[in-house]
């Protein structure tokens, strides 16, 4: 009878132990090391006529990125180099680059796809913060 026990204890460990690894793994995919890219973005620059943009939703290996006067466009992460750049693409495969030079500054870094004209410099950009 005490082995039969032991063995129902064992057993549920086990699988209280499984649970919990699968809501780790869960949990880990909606993870991502560029959650710190979300808010609105502004330039100073005078060679782009996207001198603000506002980046948010971002779960797993996509963010969505909104201009004024366009419509928002999802993205997906193509390429991350280290914790600090990240290459995300849209549909069409124009490549979008964001590399984090502080907590509130990036570059930026729009490469067209075939045949279309992208920025060809990395373009700095600051976090707007609300007061």
């Amino acid at each position: 009878m005490l082995k039969k026990k032991k063995g129902i204890i064992v057993a549920v460990v086990a699988v209280i132990v499984v649970l919990a690894a699968c809501f780790y793994l869960i949990k880990q995919q909606g993870a991502n090391d560029f959650g710190w890219l979300e808010g609105k973005w502004q330039t100073e620059e005078d060679i782009t006529t996207h001198d603000q943009f506002t980046l948010s939703n971002a779960k797993g290996k996509t963010i969505s990125l909104k201009r004024a006067g366009e419509k928002q466009v999802n993205l997906t992460l193509n390429q991350q180099e280290g914790k600090e750049t990240f290459i995300f693409t849209n549909k069409n495969g124009t490549k979008y680059k964001f590399v984090k030079v502080a907590a509130n500054k990036l570059l930026f870094t729009l490469s067209a796809r075939k045949g279309l004209i992208g920025l060809t410099r990395a373009i700095p950009y600051e976090k707007v913060v609300n007061n």
